[in-house]
This record gives structure tokens, sequence and C-alpha cells, in this order.
């Protein structure tokens, strides 16, 4: 009888120790403590790592700490039913390959601050209207190390996004998609500034926008004295019509007129920020003619698409053109968009879209 009891105990044991694990798999694990406002979830609190795990915050303020090695590898958050979240990653390979999918609907705050502490991870936080991402390792010696190698942060439908990478190696490789122009007042800064021994801060760094002419809420600041921070950095745009690594794309290089001034490859994809300026058809909004003959328009922004019946670009190298320049031609299915390129070198890598 007693024999009996003790295995039913056993048994009974397993059942509820089972149906805790499927509960936590199915709703998410529990958080190490928490408040009637605040929930918290820290890897050095609890018996073992969040590998794994799926989170759902369910407080106002959620704050995720991943402060042991690999202690938040392939962790899943949901922050829909948080105002602000945080997530510190601050262990080394941490947050590897960890995944946002839910947005706090006020602010979400990402700091990885340890060796590959956010590497391959992928951040959507686009309904979060400030987003603050901190990608910083100082040890930092080569790629291996990057903070936030290959990781995505997708803000594309916030307001303000900032973004600190003034550590060596603190964005390399790094995918940041920058808040919709379209947005009022929105904002997207990314500083790559490491001073003077600065190196790498924000090499092959992929910056996506959605529309290159009315991106002038795009910064990135690349000062450097080795003048290697900004070193394969590429604006990409993006587009209904294309996918993937198919997004115009163009590449950053120093142009040397001030301290980290940088210019556009060409005109694919190139914020106004890195033109020269913007040439439009103010007074002539049914047939516009743009001299770029007797004037030098490379590196220039020219918007043409509010004129209803003809755009026309004439462009003389003699003055320095058209290149690098970045037409948009009338919107209008009627309209007819010219560009006479009168020597050899007059419209060298320059754009021209609808």
């Amino acid at each position: 009888q007693l024999h009996f009891t003790y295995m039913a105990f056993f048994r009974l044991f397993q059942l509820v120790a089972v149906s805790l694990m499927i509960n936590e798999i199915s709703c998410g694990i529990a958080p190490t403590s928490f408040t009637d406002t605040t929930e918290y979830y820290v890897t050095s609190d609890r018996d073992g790592t969040f590998e794994g795990a799926a989170i759902e915050c369910s407080k106002s303020e959620c704050h995720v700490t991943c402060d042991e090695t690999e202690g938040c590898v392939e962790i899943t958050i949901n922050a829909e039913q948080a105002e602000n979240l945080f997530v510190t990653c601050s262990g080394t390979d941490s947050c590897k390959q960890a995944v946002i999918t839910g947005a706090a609907s006020q602010s979400t705050q990402i700091d990885c601050t340890a060796s590959a502490a956010c590497a391959y991870a992928s951040f959507d936080v686009g309904l979060s209207p400030t987003v603050s991402v901190t990608c910083a390792y100082s040890s930092a010696s080569s790629l291996l190390g990057a903070p936030c190698l290959f990781a995505t942060f997708k803000a594309q439908d916030s307001t303000n996004l900032f973004a600190s990478c003034t550590d060596d190696y603190s964005c390399y490789y790094t995918n940041i998609w920058c808040p919709s122009s379209s947005t009022a007042n929105g904002q997207c800064t990314i500083d790559c500034d490491g001073g003077l021994a600065g190196f790498n801060q924000c090499s092959n760094l992929n910056v996506y926008i959605d529309d290159a002419l009315t991106a002038d809420h795009v910064s990135v600041d690349c000062r450097s004295f080795a003048a290697v921070t900004c070193t394969g950095t590429e604006f990409k745009c993006v587009s209904d019509q294309y996918s993937g690594e198919q997004y115009p794309s163009t590449e950053l290089v120093y142009s040397w007129r001030s301290w980290g001034e940088m210019d556009c490859v060409d005109g694919a994809c190139c914020p106004i920020a890195y033109k020269a300026g913007v040439l439009d058809c103010s007074g002539q909004t049914q047939n516009c003619v743009i001299d770029c003959v007797s004037s030098d328009c490379s590196n220039y922004a020219i918007d043409g698409s509010q004129v209803t019946s003809s755009l026309t670009v004439n462009c003389d190298s003699g003055n320095g053109g058209c290149s690098f320049a970045d037409i948009k031609c009338p919107t209008s299915d009627s309209a007819v968009c010219t560009v006479n390129c009168l020597n050899a070198n007059a419209c060298e890598k320059m754009s021209v879209s609808a």
C-alpha cells in the first residue's frame, strides 16, 4: 500500500511538472520578478538560460536582461502588450539570433554591449514610435567580436530611430531600416563617430530607406581620422517592385571637402543630405527646363515629379553636367521626360526615375 502511494504521488508530480512545462512553452516563460506595472526577465536570476524560449510581455514596462553567455540565444520577444520595452544583451553571444516579433506601443531600447551580443538577431520594432539602439563593445578587434554582426533592426513604421555605433566594429555588416520619410517629423540618426582612433564602426552597414529624394530625415555620421569608419556603407531604397538584395543601392565614399563629409558613389539611392543640393521646378508647373550646361548639376537631386506636361534636363560635362545626379521625372502618365546628354561624360552615373 505504501509502495502504491509513493508511486502514485511520484506520477502526480510528473504530470504537474509536464503541465507546467507545456504551459510555459505555450504562454511564454514566467518573469523572474515583477511589480504591478513592470516585469523583469533576467538570465542571472534564473536557474538555466532563456535559450529558445518565448517571452510574452504583459505589463506596461518589460525588461529583458541577458547578462550571461548565450543566455538568450534564439529567444522570441513579443512586446505588443507593453508600452516600453528594454532589451539588454551584455553577455557574450547573449542574444545571438534573438527575435522581436511584436513592438511596444511607445518606445523600444536595445543595448548590445558584448562580443557578438546581438549577432544575427532580427528585431522588428517598427510600431514603436521611438527606437534607441546601442551597439558597443570596446574590445572588438575583428568582425568576430562585432556586437551587432549581421543583426537587423527594422523601424520603418517608427517615428524616430537613433543608433549609436561608436566603438570599433560596432555596426559591422548591420542592417538598419529607417523610419519612412512619410512619417511626420520622423528622424533616422546613426552615429558612427568614433573620434580620432575610430576604426570600422559602420563598415558594410546597410541603411534601408523608402525614398531617397524625400529622405532628408536620414543622417549617418561617419567622421573618422582613419577614413574607414563607413567603408562599404550603403543606402538601399526599398520599393514594392524590388526585393532583398535587388533594392537599388548606393555606396558612401568620403568627399574630403570637410571633416567626415560623405558623398554617394552614384544617384541610384542617395538621400538629399548626401547630395550637393536640390533643383526643382518652382514656377514651371507645366513645362520645366533645367539648365545643367551653364550650371553644375553634378550630385544634385533634380525634382520634376509635379510637372504636368514635360521635364527637360540639358547636361554638359563642361561645368560638371549631370554626373551623379538623381532625376525624378513627372509622375503624370501623359507627361514627357527628356534628358539630353550633350557629351560622353555629361550623365556619368546619373539616375533617372519616375
